[in-house]
């Protein structure tokens, strides 16, 4: 089913808000099998609405707009779709019962102009919204059908994953995509790209595309066709190849990434984990315990950005910030030992770096980043150096650290 998202808003056509839609719907409509083929933004104007949903029917098989749903003068979604379908507004009684119920709980009176949002589109479908008052409409003309979500991201997530997964699900014949992501880390696309040609890796009747990001590059494996079967087990098949060319480098090709599998490592062996930062600021110790059920593995973390928190808490001797400074091998050395000793954990991770942009020297350069792992046979100390962006080097300085645990963890 070729598939294309609008996104509507003057607020994102102008670069005040951040498009975080178009990337959720897209990557939870490729997951059931939906081709999507263009994702555009537009402002405010009906006209623009109405111009892009007839360019757009000419061209795909379902379109996904988000925003304009509201009850203000500039949501004008509605009267788009009633223009470009040529159909009327007719009154839901019961949407207007629901949003009336809605304020009567919040303790709050319901402005009139909010009564509004009980006019949908005749002959539409409406979608339950679980967070807020704009429901979602959804037009099927002929073979082609138009979903409209409304654009605060919450409401456009929940009403995707409890509504518009479900509805198009029931049209599963009309999807002909199947594709599986495998995940890497540690090394470059180019690397793997050469990796790959050097195996003669081959993937007949399958597309083969490189995603790169700061959490490593997914081989992207498609299939297009008719017959799942045979798309599952050729996809199944390139991804186990893949596999055994990827060596350390592969992570993962069921839809886990490097901290997801980290952390599964860490629960399947009964281990638990202790860290000490200092440029990272936390960013470690968050990233272990933004899943659920951390408790069974994270047990404490430390920031200890200065000089005087590396001796205070960590008991990194004076000596060694004096003799080797706070960005070494030694320093990272001392702070994963002291903290698993204190913390009673299996493993300790310690990081500190010139993050950047400023504050590097010729001998020790800005993104230059050590770090220490302690385990339950010694310290390992790993040096790193990346590049001028600071933010960046946090995020690259958290993903190798765990992948620094993760390989440990593959040892026993």
């Amino acid at each position: 089913m070729i598939t294309e998202i609008i996104t509507i808003g003057n607020e994102i056509l102008l670069g005040q808000t951040l498009d975080s839609n178009a990337a959720y719907i897209a990557d939870k409509l490729t997951e059931v099998g939906a081709d999507i083929r263009r994702i555009t933004t537009i402002g405010d104007g009906n006209q623009d609405i109405v111009n892009i949903l007839k360019e757009s029917m000419g061209r795909a098989d379902l379109i996904i707009t988000t925003g304009g749903l509201g009850p203000t003068d500039d949501d004008l979604t509605k009267s788009a779709i009633c223009q470009t379908f040529n159909r009327k507004l007719e009154y839901h009684p019961d949407i207007l019962k629901l949003i009336t119920d809605r304020y009567s709980r919040r303790g709050m009176v319901m402005p009139d102009f909010v009564k509004t949002q009980a006019d949908q589109p005749e002959g539409s479908v409406l979608l339950e919204n679980p967070i807020g008052s704009a429901v979602g409409i959804v037009i099927e003309n002929g073979d082609k059908r138009v979903i409209s979500l409304p654009g605060v991201p919450s409401e456009m997530r929940a009403m995707i994953d409890q509504s518009v997964i479900p509805y198009l699900q029931k049209h599963k014949d009309s999807f002909n995509i199947i594709f599986r992501n495998v995940q890497t880390f540690g090394t470059f696309e180019s690397y793997i790209a050469d990796m790959i040609r050097k195996n003669n890796f081959t993937h007949e009747g399958c597309e083969l595309a490189y995603l790169p990001s700061l959490k490593g590059v997914v081989l992207r494996l498609t299939y297009r066709g008719d017959d799942q079967a045979e798309g599952e087990k050729l996809v199944a098949k390139y991804a186990s190849e893949l596999r055994e060319i990827l060596g350390d480098y592969y992570i993962a090709d069921d839809g886990r990434d490097l901290v997801e599998v980290t952390t599964d490592l860490l629960k399947e062996k009964h281990a638990t984990v202790a860290t000490a930062e200092s440029c990272t600021g936390g960013m470690i110790a968050a990233a272990l315990t933004d899943i659920a059920g951390s408790s069974e593995y994270f047990l404490q973390g430390a920031v200890t950005y200065s000089n005087e928190a590396k001796t205070d808490v960590l008991d990194v001797p004076q000596e060694i910030l004096v003799d080797h400074g706070a960005v070494s091998g030694e320093t990272v050395y001392h702070m994963a030992k002291n903290l698993r000793g204190k913390a009673g954990t299996d493993y300790a991770i310690s990081v500190s770096g010139i993050a950047g942009p400023a504050g590097g020297t010729e001998e020790k350069p800005v993104g230059l980043i050590y770090i220490g792992l302690a385990h339950p046979w010694g310290v390992d100390v790993h040096e790193h150096v990346f590049g001028t962006d600071r933010q960046i080097n946090r995020e690259r300085t958290v993903y190798h650290a765990l992948n620094h645990l993760r390989m440990k963890l593959l040892e026993k």
